[in-house]
């Protein structure tokens, strides 16, 4: 094995001395493309969820000494792509330049906070006991090596849980821990993972691919029961861990919870909370400037909403107005299965038909509703195949249809499927880009900002925007279909104010509630646990209202500078056929968009430039080597 392992090093390292004479071109491609299978070394259990297959038997490292190995990487892959000549590379080229630039860049900023919420990995949002499926949900069971690798992933499991004591206890000591409310549902989501306390191997989610799977296999029945038998080992071992990890949280970590809802009263607390703002926006905003924003979108919001209630001649106020058109039973569906017939009537018959208006080259790809199977909000999004053979899909909260206005589903329709989710990741599966940026990490949030970026402020801030174009299509049919569409905002505006409220501000969680209630029509109890999510994730309820205001103001820069000259489908199909980038490099596109058209505008005729020629870009011997170097110690790390 070892002799195997030194011929594997020298192999790749020779690969990329072979390709260190290339052009920009062919270095970027080495160096993503290097970056990339780092990345997914360190992140097996979502490699798995991307169809990368080569880490599937080992699980994420939660070790503190995994921080100071992961930045002296990254510093190395900084040092590489800033030798590879940016002028050189072609348009797209140069976007998975800028794009890789910002991640490494971001997290090497964000990681003097890394003893902060980086070591404190489990919480109401986070952590292995949020979802237990997602351990085999996306895992392959084809064959008997699939099993293989799952039953080391369940043996490694123990330890990993461990790891998350030690860094829990490092967080204690550092005076670096949650609030209480981060932990409210933790406890229930450990003891519902195992319910069953004799047997519970067997009834134990983890063991469900030996229930569903394993038949489909070709395998001997001796082998068989090998596999079943290390299973429940395993799991049984699982299950006795999560209970120490239980007892550890209830008996060391509450008492020592932080007593302040906000971060502002740890060591450093605004600056921290400063950096976690730009972590999502990729903007640099204030926390008093983001609070600001939202005062401002609030009172005009409100402005909009109070013009429906007074042109319908109610005398009140707008929740008072809603709770009237609440007392209407024909506001709402009976049944769940209505709502979600309605919710499919909106997206394929009433928008899908006028995307056209709106943008180029629509993508069409399948999407279908279905209903949620456990309660949360309103709904979500997961996404299909590039060739259509598995449809994206729109998961509708719709077990409690008595209680979900019909006013409320077309905004929430068109944020999760089109023009929203849906449309956006459609066109991002056509765009020619490295693997980085088509399959791009997902960084779990309790890292936060120590951790590569997935631009939340662009996904999100595009579907809230997706909302606001519905008045463009006409679809806002009614006085109470507009109060519905001005509550979504609405929500959205008071999280700015919430968020930089409680953790810059330093605002208590009823105050924070109170503000809602005064602004929104969510009922307390639902308020109670969205306010739990910011006191957890600082930063994060601001990425969509920020990210919708930037691309307002890009489309209103664009209109006034292009006057006749602008077509609301081509801007819309510039930004779809950019990908998932940072707020601040969308701006930087867009700008050099309306320079470009502008040109056109007084050079008619002349033939768009195609990628540049150039003499081939030599990227430093020593750069490519020591990237190639520790991607192969990353790969003997694992043995």
């Amino acid at each position: 094995m070892e002799i195997k392992l030194v011929f594997l090093v020298f192999g790749i390292i020779a690969f990329h001395i072979h390709h260190a004479d290339g052009d920009a071109s062919m270095n970027l491609k080495v160096l993503v493309k290097d970056y990339f299978e780092w990345r997914m070394s360190e992140k097996p259990e979502q490699s798995t969820y991307k169809s990368f297959s080569k880490y599937n038997d080992i699980l994420d490292s939660m070790k503190e000494s995994g921080f100071e190995i992961t930045k002296n990487r990254t510093e190395v892959f900084l040092t590489g792509l800033r030798g590879i000549t940016r002028d050189e590379l072609s348009q797209q080229e140069k976007i998975s330049y800028d794009i890789l630039e910002n991640m490494l860049t971001t997290f090497l900023d964000g990681y003097k906070w890394r003893y902060y919420n980086t070591i404190n990995p489990m919480n109401l949002l986070d952590g292995p006991q949020y979802n237990p499926s997602h351990f085999h949900k996306s895992f392959p069971f084809d064959t008997v090596g699939d099993f293989e690798n799952y039953v080391a992933r369940l043996q490694r499991f123990p330890n990993q849980l461990d790891e998350i004591i030690t860094l829990f206890n490092l967080s204690i000591s550092k005076q670096t821990t949650y609030h209480a409310v981060s932990l409210t549902l933790v406890f229930n989501q450990i003891d519902k993972i195992c319910p069953v306390p004799t047997n519970y191997s067997i009834k134990c989610g983890y063991f469900t691919p030996f229930v569903k799977s394993i038949d489909h296999i070709h395998i001997s029945s001796e082998k068989r029961e090998d596999l079943i038998s290390r299973a429940k080992i395993a799991i049984d071992s699982i299950v006795s861990k999560y209970q120490e990890v239980k007892t550890f949280l209830q008996s060391e970590y509450l008492p020592n919870t932080r007593k302040h809802y906000g971060v502002l009263n740890l060591e450093n607390g605004r600056e921290y909370y400063q950096a976690c703002l730009k972590w999502y926006l990729s903007l640099d905003l204030t926390p008093e400037e983001v609070h600001q924003l939202g005062l401002r979108e609030v009172e005009r919001i409100q402005s909009e909403m109070m013009k429906i209630v007074e042109r319908n001649n109610f005398n009140g106020t707008v929740s008072e107005y809603f709770l009237f058109l609440k007392n209407d039973s024909s506001m709402f569906f009976n049944t769940s299965e209505a709502m979600l017939k309605s919710y499919s009537d909106m997206i394929h018959n009433q928008i899908d038909p006028l995307l056209p208006k709106l943008f180029k080259k629509l993508p069409n790809l399948p999407i279908v509703v279905k209903a949620m199977t456990s309660d949360g909000p309103g709904g979500m999004y997961s996404s299909g195949s590039a060739d259509g053979t598995h449809p994206g899909i729109f998961w509708a909260n719709v077990l409690r249809p008595q209680e979900f206005p019909k006013i409320t589903m077309l905004p929430l329709a068109l944020h999760e499927a089109s023009p929203g989710h849906h449309l956006q990741f459609s066109y991002n599966k056509f765009i020619d880009s490295p693997d980085f940026r088509s399959k791009m990490e997902s960084s779990y949030l309790y890292k936060v900002p120590v951790a590569f970026p997935r631009y939340t402020a662009s996904t999100e801030g595009w579907a809230l925007y997706a909302e606001s174009l519905g008045h463009e299509l006409d679809l806002y049919k009614t006085d109470p279909e507009l109060l519905g569409r001005y509550s979504s905002e609405m929500f959205r505006a008071c999280r700015l104010v919430v968020d930089t409220g409680i953790h810059y501000y330093n605002w208590t969680k009823e105050e924070a509630i109170e503000y809602f209630l005064n602004y929104t029509l969510q009922a307390r109890a639902d308020l109670e646990v969205e306010i739990d999510r910011y006191v957890t994730w600082p930063g994060q309820a601001c990425s969509y209202k920020i990210g919708e205001l930037k691309i307002k103001e890009l489309r209103e820069k664009a209109t006034k500078e292009l006057g006749a000259k602008f077509d609301i489908r081509d801007f819309h199909t510039f930004i779809m056929e950019g990908g998932i980038v940072p707020l601040n490099l969308l701006e930087r596109n867009v700008n050099e968009w309306i320079k470009k058209r502008l040109a056109e505008e007084t050079k008619p005729g002349k033939p768009e430039p195609g990628p540049t020629c150039s003499a081939p870009n030599q990227l430093p011997f020593h750069h490519l080597f020591i990237v190639s170097f520790l991607s192969c110690l990353s790969i003997l790390s694992l043995f």
